[in-house]
């Protein structure tokens, strides 16, 4: 009678884990598509601490509960005193999600894609260099669910090519107002490689506007 009492627990655990993850899952909007805009500056030494203005659009499709397959693209743009250096990402991934509790999970990514860089002449639009490459990343991130609509979000966010290496910290919040739409702010801190030269840094904030499906 006491092993049966014992193991109880044990039998119920996975029913109830499997049942917390659909619930979560759907409180997250984990299946969503979103659309980021961001601005800031670069630090002193790199592109005469030129203004940089970064567009990001991605999304998820959950295959289960727990694993999911990951699409993200963004666009950034530098702009120094006569040109303008505009780089591209487009990377395509899987990851899995974990569950810690009924308000807080983590997530991890891995992606491959592409990635192009490009200079132009701001006066004669001339393009100054071009090239493209191939790229990988490594995100991982946490939510924490504060209320029923706000979420809190934290990532790490690698990615390294021939042109460039980017460490990414972000921090945002995500207000779900509607079933289908939510809009946030975030902040997000990248540590540059460009092309082999010495570690430079940008400091962003944006609005991020998120479509649950």
């Amino acid at each position: 009678m006491v092993r049966i009492l014992l193991a109880a627990p044990l039998v119920a655990l996975p029913v109830m884990s499997v049942a917390s993850e659909a619930e979560q899952v759907s409180k997250f909007g984990y299946e969503h598509i979103h659309l980021d805009v961001g601005a800031g500056t670069t630090n002193e030494e790199w592109l005469d601490n030129s203004n940089a203005t970064t567009a990001g659009l991605g999304g998820n499709y959950l295959f289960t509960d727990n694993w999911l397959f990951n699409l993200d693209y963004t666009a950034q743009f530098f702009h120094p005193d006569i040109y303008t250096l505009r780089i591209d990402r487009l990377l395509v991934g899987g990851g899995y999600r974990y569950g810690i509790n009924a308000q807080w999970d983590i997530y991890g990514i891995y992606s491959l894609g592409a990635i192009k860089a490009k200079a132009t002449n701001d006066d004669t639009d001339r393009t100054l260099s071009s090239e493209s490459e191939f790229i990988q990343g490594v995100k991982l991130g946490t939510n924490y669910l504060i209320s029923e609509k706000l979420i809190a979000t934290a990532e790490i966010y690698l990615n390294r090519s021939d042109i460039v290496d980017e460490n990414n910290y972000k921090i945002g919040f995500n207000y779900q107002w509607h079933d289908v739409i939510g809009t946030g702010l975030y902040y997000q801190y990248r540590d540059t490689d460009y092309q082999g030269e010495a570690s430079e840094e940008i400091n962003e904030v944006g609005l991020s506007f998120k479509f649950v499906y």
